[in-house]
């Protein structure tokens, strides 16, 4: 909505109430030039024309407008307005034209109570609510009636939540509004039939025991099994053991569970919180998810459990969480969702498989707006895909050595002797997870010698050789000795697992991968590679699907049945296109991609000629040194010596070997370790603890006992401890009504006393609800009393600030009086009470110019805490001339609270400018928070500030970014390869990995080549095929990008010489 001449700061939302009437907040026309207003709806084809019917404005709390249709739209929707009050805790929802979502978007805050004005706003928290949606209809997600409009934000950018205007005092002051609701919604009966939709009970039964049948055997969901409806003899479980997880906080202790246990400790809690679970494939996350799945959907009165796969995004959340219900016999309409999802446990798998940086941000979306929602996320690396700002994160942790033991001696009893004496120490390396495990135990009883291969790749090797030859396994079912025969010829099986593999390695850009394909796509790449093959391709899928090494996954999606069977067939492709591939091809097409790492690995240790292993490790090497110092040690352990040989010819040999032992010392592992050090082993990432406040709302202990209070003491009581709850704040509470006893009394020491407590007792929310107003008389002479002592005026200050905050407004011009109070500690305790009061905003701004520095601290803190727009000016100032340098500090802070796009520039001309530390630490850190990628280059700079807390803020606020704004910070990793042999080079070896993941490529140089040849070959980039011959796959390259990448020029990683900055 916008006054008539469209100035942009005018914006916001409104709600049709009735027919041609618009409800908003009277802020959003007041300044309409005769009350013309113009309505924009992107679903129409024109603007409309409106004019301001009504208006309640107190320029406070009461901000309503009705604005009025010239043509009014008969056919259009209105909402259903609810006057029944909202319970405190309820989750409630909104949708309107946000600051930073144009194209609007929602937000899912919750209902904290009503303030203490008049009349009242509905107070919200945790929800990012931004400028522009002010006038938004605001959902109760209980009754699907509007309770609200929303009013203001506490702080834009950030989680604070704000106000709404309550549905009752909309009709208070608008009651015709209740007819003209009463006679649409007879007529109209949309809104209605929704309600009773949303509201009707859903049985989630069937759903629960297809989910019961579906994980019963939980043990067979994730591992191969042999032809179609036949598994082990025994049909018992693998042998099972507690997997165990710890948490992964920096600066914390390291808790320990076993992996059911740490999920239910966080996520089914007392108090549910969202939890990521990390590790490697193969490492049980799936299968954990499987047994909690099973495990709640038989426990009487338990979460009902659903799954979502993020490997399937199909672009919606939404959509992903209603196939999961209808996948088991419940199909919700997404008007039901709501309704469904308060009784659930979500379990999204595979965040690092969402395949854009939009998909991340609707997940990031969904979790911050289903907060109280108990949720557990797994992902296979915290590089690929974030934490998703997740705080408590729960790592998979290797198999113990007699987990591993106890699995061999259990799965293969007879040889599991003689496979413990080969392994030795390579059981560590080859048994690190159950699946790995599980494959070894395999591969023992295919080889005839019961001999086991040298290197993981020829595991994979052998493991996959059974689905390819004819010869019978140990336990092979019938179907594979002749009575039901293979519809094709099993010498095809490789060329096709490797032709699916290598086009599944394509995704929607150069970057990305798929992991799972449409049936006739397979087909067609199928026929591509068999033009002349008696069998047709589709049975050759089929026998694919058959004996598992493929499964469908949709009617017509099929996908590898595990992660790292499909990583092995793209490097069996890889390596039969390897000769065929010149120098430039490889890096440019395969090795600077990060999706080919991992079959990169699993390549090299297939190679049996050292020139070829020669070449692709000093190609690697050319992409990135750390990259190839991992891939030096992977090949077979005979090319390992001349491996490293290229390695250290790549490095300044000197400035690493002092930091290990002198060279005759060294071993080829223990060169390979340190080189990995030197070059950069990802650093994980800081994860700050969220503060979590422990005061209590008092006045409801006041109520803790009377029956009516007893769900609110259940809730409070639960959170804080009876203990604490009840014995210390009745026993504060009963030395506050002493107080306000002696504060009527006659006796000057007791006045003394009272005041003095009554100052103490500042601290505390709820305390002052019932105080009276002879009470705040009494303060007030105290205060205004030049005679009284200073300490007693500086307690009245503090005990009236209460009353402010509490919107008793009789005080605040006795208080704002006292700023100009002579003595600074009464002024700085003035300053303070008026914390939160907006009414107090122009005399606060004044003060900001006082002699006493603590007051001008204060002062800076408390307008941040207000955040009104009439701050954002007067704190810039602040921060570039106050001469004390905890002002500035406190400025920062309190910017960073206000929010806004104007606050940027300032902050990144202290960034560069200010002539203290601190103050460039703390602008580093607010950028971070901020978010803002204008910010990067200055953030860039700081990583050389030559002192180091400034350079290591710079460094954590350029991580966030990267995560946030991929494209725009790839440029500068060949700024940052150009520090790793400066004093900036730990920050920049942290930085580097982590816009590698996030771009998903190793170097900028060659990525840039990747896209001017993409410009030379317009549409076109070279795929794979497993034949030999590339094909081609077609890509909108977004022209921007390009013109970025090509306008900054950086050095190869391999090639930058050390004084070289």
């Amino acid at each position: 909505m916008y006054s008539q001449d469209h100035r942009p700061w005018w914006l916001g939302d409104g709600i049709f109430v009735a027919p041609g009437l618009i409800l908003t907040c009277a802020h959003v026309v007041r300044k309409a030039t005769d009350l013309q207003v113009t309505i924009f709806y992107p679903a129409w084809q024109q603007p409309l024309s409106a004019i301001v019917k009504a208006k309640a404005d107190d320029g406070k709390t009461l901000d309503l407008a009705l604005v009025e249709l010239a043509e009014p739209l008969l056919a259009h929707p209105c909402v259903l307005l609810d006057e029944e009050a909202v319970a405190t805790g309820q989750a409630l929802y909104s949708y309107g034209y946000l600051e930073s979502y144009t194209n609007a978007a929602p937000v899912r805050p919750v209902n904290e109570g009503l303030t203490g004005d008049t009349p009242p706003l509905l107070k919200l928290q945790g929800a990012q609510i931004e400028k522009g949606i002010s006038g938004a209809a605001l959902l109760n997600l209980k009754t699907g009636k509007v309770c609200g409009m929303m009013k203001e934000t506490r702080a834009s950018g950030f989680d604070l939540g704000g106000g709404a205007i309550p549905t009752h005092v909309i009709l208070a002051q608008f009651p015709e509004l209740r007819s003209l609701q009463q006679a649409f919604h007879k007529g109209d009966r949309r809104w209605s039939a929704l309600i009773s939709i949303v509201q009707a009970e859903i049985n989630f039964q069937p759903y629960l025991e297809s989910i019961a049948t579906a994980y019963e055997k939980w043990w067979q969901l994730y591992t191969l099994t042999d032809a179609e409806g036949k598994q082990r003899q025994a049909q018992e479980p693998v042998p099972m053991f507690d997997l165990m997880v710890q948490t992964v906080k920096k600066k914390e202790k390291v808790k320990r569970f076993s992996v059911l246990d740490g999920l239910r400790e966080y996520a089914l809690g007392n108090k549910p919180e969202h939890v990521l679970l990390v590790g490697r494939p193969g490492s049980g996350k799936s299968t954990a998810l499987a047994r909690l799945i099973l495990e709640e959907a038989t426990t009487p009165n338990a979460k009902i459990p659903v799954l979502v796969e993020l490997r399937y995004w199909q672009g919606s959340i939404t959509q992903l969480i209603l196939d999961a219900f209808a996948r088991h016999e419940l199909s919700l309409m997404t008007e039901q969702l709501e309704t469904g999802l308060s009784r659930s446990l979500i379990l999204f798998d595979g965040v690092n498989e969402l395949p854009s940086k939009e998909a991340r941000d609707e997940l990031i979306a969904f979790r911050r707006n289903h907060s109280k929602l108990p949720m557990i996320f797994t992902t296979r690396d915290l590089r690929l895909g974030g934490d998703l700002g997740i705080e408590h994160k729960l790592e998979m942790q290797p198999l113990t050595e007699a987990q591993r033991e106890a699995f061999i001696r259990a799965y293969v009893p007879e040889q599991a002797g003689a496979m413990l004496r080969q392994l030795k120490d390579r059981l560590r390396e080859f048994g690190q997870t159950p699946l790995l495990l599980w494959m070894l135990c395999e591969v023992l009883q295919q080889t005839p010698d019961n001999q086991l291969p040298s290197n993981l790749a020829e595991i994979f090797q052998v493991f996959t050789t059974t689905y390819e030859i004819s010869s019978v396994r140990k336990h092979e079912v019938a179907s594979l000795k002749g009575d039901v025969k293979p519809l094709s010829d099993r010498r095809l099986w490789k060329n096709a697992l490797k032709g699916l593999a290598s086009v599944m390695m394509q995704g929607e850009t150069p970057v990305d991968f798929r992991v799972a394909i449409h049936r006739h796509e397979a087909e067609r790449e199928l026929s591509r590679i068999f033009p002349n093959e008696k069998f047709p391709v589709r049975d050759i899928l089929d026998d694919l699907l058959k004996y598992h090494l493929l499964q469908n996954r949709s009617t017509d999606q099929i996908e590898f049945r595990h992660q790292l069977l499909q990583e092995y067939y793209a490097a069996e492709a890889l390596l039969g296109l390897l000769p065929d591939l010149d120098d430039e091809q490889l890096k440019r097409d395969y090795l600077n991609y990060l999706k080919w790492t991992e079959p990169t690995t699993l390549m090299l240790a297939l190679i049996d000629n050292e020139a070829q292993v020669l070449r692709v490790v000093q190609q690697i090497m050319e992409v990135d040194l750390r990259l190839g110092a991992r891939f030096a040690g992977v090949v077979k352990r005979e090319f390992q010596d001349r491996t490293i040989q290229l390695l250290i010819r790549e490095i300044d040999a000197p400035k690493i070997l002092p930091y290990t032992r002198r060279r005759s010392e060294l071993t080829k592992e223990d060169l390979v370790k340190e080189l990995e050090k030197c070059l950069g082993q990802s650093i994980a990432s800081i994860n700050r603890q969220s503060i979590k406040s422990d005061v209590i709302t008092v006045s409801l202990i006041k109520d803790i006992k009377k029956e009516e209070a007893r769900r609110i003491d259940s809730i409070y009581a639960e959170s804080y401890g009876y203990e604490y709850a009840y014995t210390g704040r009745e026993q504060e509470l009963a030395q506050f009504d002493n107080a306000l006893k002696s504060l009527k009394g006659n006796d000057a020491r007791m006045r003394y006393w009272a005041v003095e407590k009554l100052g103490s007792f500042a601290r505390y929310e709820g305390f002052y609800g019932s105080i009276e107003n002879q009470d705040m008389e009494l303060l007030i002479e105290v205060l205004k009393d030049e005679d009284a002592e200073i300490r007693q005026r500086r307690n009245a200050a503090r005990a009236l600030g209460k009353f402010v905050r509490s919107r008793v407004v009789e005080p605040l011009e006795s208080l704002i009086e006292a700023l100009k109070d002579e003595d600074a500690e009464v002024r700085r305790n003035v300053v303070k009470a008026l914390s939160g009061c907006s009414e107090a905003v122009e005399p606060l701004i004044k003060i900001l110019k006082d002699e006493d520095a603590n007051v001008r601290r204060n002062t800076v803190e408390v307008l941040g805490k207000i955040g009104s727009d009439k701050v954002v000016k007067p704190l810039i100032q602040t921060l570039g001339k106050d001469r004390d340098t905890q002002v500035r500090q406190y400025a920062v802070e309190a910017l960073v609270k206000v929010g806004g796009n104007e606050v940027i520039k300032p902050l990144i001309q202290t960034l560069e400018k200010d002539r203290d530390d601190q103050v460039r630490q703390y602008a580093a850190e607010a950028l971070g928070r901020i978010g803002s990628e204008i910010a990067i280059p200055a953030l860039l700079k700081r990583l050389e500030d030559s002192v180091l807390p400034v350079s290591w803020e710079a460094t954590e606020a350029l991580d966030k970014l990267a995560k946030k704004y991929p494209e725009a910070i790839a440029h500068c990793l060949p700024r940052l390869l150009a520090l790793i042999y400066t004093s900036s080079g730990k920050q920049a070896l942290k930085l580097i990995p982590v816009i590698q993941a996030n771009c998903k490529f190793y170097n900028y140089e060659i990525w840039q080549k990747a896209i001017k040849n993409e410009k030379g070959n317009p549409g076109q980039i070279a795929g794979q095929a497993s034949g030999g011959t590339p094909i081609t796959h077609h890509y909108a390259v977004n022209t921007e990008v390009f013109q970025l990448i090509e306008h900054n020029h950086g050095n190869v990683i391999g090639k930058q010489p050390p004084e070289q900055k």
